[in-house]
């Protein structure tokens, strides 16, 4: 009706499936169901069919030079110098509840991280994650500083990310940002199957509960929320030790 010439899409049902011009179809299990795979190639596929050329699935991000000198003023502020060790932590997600770590299980990892490479754990919480990220914080043992008066704003998580030694996170949208930045990410995943954002993994490390409940896709987990809460906080210290051991820690920016 809008007379568009040319409409791309995967053919999901009839009705979409008439809409377009060149219809793509998700990979299939044995078992006929749609496969999870990266959002990345997902697109990609996309542009693909199209005939549009692209530089491959590799993620980058820039950060603006406004960004950088507005965290570097709000760290330096909070009493942080420019080459003060980090560890960003990732508590919130926009998806549920479901898809976050225990609160207790953040704090103590923060201070296992603390305790064994000296870096100061920063929480920079979305809108909304006010309050979670302030709970966080009064589980820890050692100082967490919580940049939420006021939340840092997308260019200004990004600067902050970059500066980071490693960021922990649920399986959201700043994760993919410190994987687009070449950063050490360990990340805790959930109810969602994990597919959808496998991509870049050299620099990751991916925990994920084996209970037979997982992936439900529930915002809200209907019972004792065991995908998340059966990963331990040891379990996420060991898999960032190794990460670390095997690539090395994020750099801070000079």
């Amino acid at each position: 009706m809008a007379r568009i010439p040319v409409r791309a899409g995967y053919g999901r049902g009839l009705l979409r499936r008439a809409m377009l011009t060149h219809r793509l179809t998700r990979p299939m299990d044995l078992g006929g169901k749609p496969l999870a795979f990266s959002m990345v190639e997902r697109y990609l596929r996309v542009t693909r069919a199209l005939g549009v050329a692209d530089d491959g699935s590799h993620m980058d991000l820039a950060v603006p030079r406004e960004a950088r000198a507005a965290v570097d003023r709000r760290l330096q502020a909070e009493g942080m110098a420019a080459e003060d060790p980090v560890c960003t932590v990732v508590v919130g997600a926009a998806f549920g509840s479901s898809k976050m770590w225990p609160p207790a299980h953040f704090a103590a990892s923060c201070d296992a991280l603390f305790e064994r490479h000296g870096w100061r754990a920063v929480i920079a919480p979305g809108p909304g994650e006010e309050a979670l990220a302030r709970e966080v914080a009064s589980l820890a043992k050692h100082d967490i500083l919580v940049l939420a008066e006021p939340v840092l704003d997308l260019p200004q998580l990004a600067a902050l990310l970059e500066r980071s030694q490693l960021v922990v996170s649920n399986d959201t949208g700043p994760r993919s940002m410190a994987v687009a930045l070449g950063l050490p990410v360990v990340v805790a995943v959930g109810p969602i199957a994990d597919g959808h954002t496998r991509h870049q993994l050299k620099r990751q490390r991916v925990l994920m509960a084996d209970v037979h409940c997982r992936p439900c896709n529930h915002p809200v987990c209907p019972t004792d929320h065991r995908c998340m809460t059966r990963i331990t906080p040891e379990l996420l210290v060991s898999a960032a030790d190794e990460l670390l051991e095997a690539e090395g820690p994020g750099q801070v920016r000079s």
